[in-house]
């Protein structure tokens, strides 16, 4: 395997505004209030801007430790625009001129503030254009995911990869996926996604598809 460079997105909304870890309180981003009794974000709350940069982070560590180099497109803590993401990447990826993907780590929610909710779970991605090599690759990445939170008991959604032109898919100039992990307003998704073990489960997943199917 070529080194790849993975240009790497957190999604919507900054970390929970109540953590102690920095001292401006950033965006909190789509969030939902959960009332089975776990422990979320901060007094049952879940919100996505701390699962999306939680797990890019992890990710990060384990696809590097695996020879990919990686390169975080998003501010650590507050949400900065799509376009300085996008434009960020561009001017990288052309400096460095070498085989590089962007991934974009998303949460997914059937209602934007509200919740729990039961109607959707289950994980999917987006790609700007079906029949593509890089639909191709999400739906490998994407099939190997959905057995993974089968395992664990979560239902399916009804398509895994969709055509969707969004400023992350369409505004970069190499292929790019972005990954909708589970539904937050979920209950049963969101006990998944405050999983260590079930995160690790997922990350490893990803990181050892790109470099199976990755030229």
């Amino acid at each position: 395997m070529k080194q790849t460079i993975l240009f790497i997105d957190a999604g919507h909304g900054g970390l929970d505004p109540m953590t102690k870890e920095y001292l401006t309180p950033p965006s909190i981003g789509k969030k939902t209030l959960h009332t089975n009794g776990k422990s979320y974000h901060y007094n049952g709350w879940f919100y996505e801007g701390h699962f999306n940069r939680q797990i890019a982070s992890e990710f990060i560590s384990e696809a590097t430790k695996s020879g990919f180099y990686c390169i975080p497109v998003y501010h650590p803590w507050k949400d900065n625009s799509l376009k300085e993401r996008t434009d960020f990447a561009n001017q990288q990826a052309m400096k460095l001129q070498t085989q590089s993907l962007f991934l974009s780590f998303h949460a997914n929610a059937a209602t934007a503030t509200t919740g729990p909710q039961m109607s959707a779970e289950g994980v999917c991605s987006m790609v700007y254009k079906l029949g593509s090599d890089t639909a191709s690759l999400a739906l490998v990445v994407t099939q190997n995911l959905e057995k993974i939170f089968d395992a664990y008991g979560s239902k399916r959604r009804a398509g895994l990869v969709f055509d969707n032109s969004l400023h992350i898919t369409t505004h970069t100039a190499m292929p790019a996926i972005l990954f909708e992990l589970g539904f937050f307003d979920n209950p049963n998704n969101a006990d998944l996604l405050i999983n260590p073990q079930f995160r690790t489960l997922i990350i490893k997943s990803m990181v050892e598809t790109l470099k199976t199917k990755l030229p």
